[in-house]
């Protein structure tokens, strides 16, 4: 009662003050808002990174919304798209969507302006999230598979003393100026590629999930700062192998951001493990560097932590 109480509210209050715009700049992955953005997502701010809005689309929204980007061209550049919203700790809500997309001279997308409200056909048509777990693209286990996997890393950290294990996020950059430029099937092939790519330095014990429709969460277990290091390494040479043929021909290569934390540390759950990770994995980004920001209880090492080298080091 109380939860349809608050989206009663934050519908109604959301009418009164109307649209809440937004410019999305394609090449820094950026968003700008104007208007009470914090009314749907509690914890947003006026500037957010582009990934951290594609948190609250379930996996059909995302794909919905990027496709409807995706299909403008600089002759026909407007869209119009409705998705389901899952903000944090509130019931979801029907968002109706109207954009532009704006290109440069030579048809290269720059920048999105448009503007968001909730729908005025909710709640008949409001979607609820997809429950088979899996990732339509990738078939990997979906976000909620992930978090729940993680909680139980967590509690098995808790109990062995000494224990460090390492998640990492790898978010792809700039994916909307990727959709706008070259179109949606290369984008889901980026998608499908690096995930196929990723798991082939993925131990058996070691577990690779979505925190996002185009990001990636892995959990390495018995890891320690340096293990850190050298998965990282692996990462980003796997994915630089990755190659998709775009509408024109053209050869695709995608960029990734890495962040990471090593636990249990001070993270009381996995949501603050996720959410830590990922946001590192954003300052990486926007630092322009393929070094991956990890938070670790102890300073980071040039070489191994006695007694704690994995299964695949080579010895020394």
């Amino acid at each position: 009662m109380v939860k349809a109480v608050q989206k009663l509210e934050t519908e109604d209050l959301l009418k009164l003050y109307g649209d809440i715009s937004f410019r999305v700049d394609l090449t820094s992955d950026q968003i700008l808002w104007q208007g009470p953005i914090s009314l749907l997502i509690e914890e947003a701010s006026s500037q957010m990174n582009g990934p951290s809005y594609m948190e609250y689309l379930d996996n059909q929204g995302f794909w919905h919304r990027l496709t409807a980007i995706a299909n403008t061209s600089r002759d026909n550049s407007s869209y119009r798209v409705e998705y389901t919203l899952h903000p944090n700790g509130r019931s979801p809500v029907l968002i109706e969507e109207k954009g532009t997309v704006i290109y440069d001279f030579q048809g290269i997308p720059q920048a999105i302006h448009g503007t968001i409200q909730p729908s005025a056909e909710q709640p008949l048509k409001l979607g609820s999230k997809e429950t088979s777990g899996y990732d339509s693209i990738s078939h990997l286990p979906g976000p909620d598979m992930l978090h729940e996997l993680l909680s139980s890393y967590l509690e098995q950290t808790a109990f062995s003393k000494g224990m460090s294990w390492a998640f990492l996020v790898i978010e792809f950059d700039q994916i909307m100026a990727l959709a706008c430029g070259h179109g949606i099937k290369p984008v889901k092939e980026l998608v499908l590629n690096t995930a196929q790519h990723i798991r082939h330095i993925t131990r058996f014990d070691d577990f690779l999930g979505h925190t996002t429709p185009v990001s990636f969460g892995l959990v390495v277990k018995e890891c320690d700062q340096w293990g850190v290091a050298q998965t990282t390494e692996r990462l980003l040479s796997l994915v630089n192998e990755v190659r998709v043929e775009g509408q024109q021909g053209e050869t695709l290569i995608p960029k990734v951001s890495i962040g990471g934390v090593i636990f249990p540390s001070d993270f009381k759950d996995a949501a603050s493990i996720i959410k830590s990770a990922t946001q590192n994995a954003q300052a990486s980004h926007l630092i322009k560097t393929e070094a991956p920001f990890i938070e670790r209880p102890y300073p980071l090492s040039d070489s191994p932590i006695p007694f704690k080298r994995r299964r695949n080091d080579k010895k020394s």
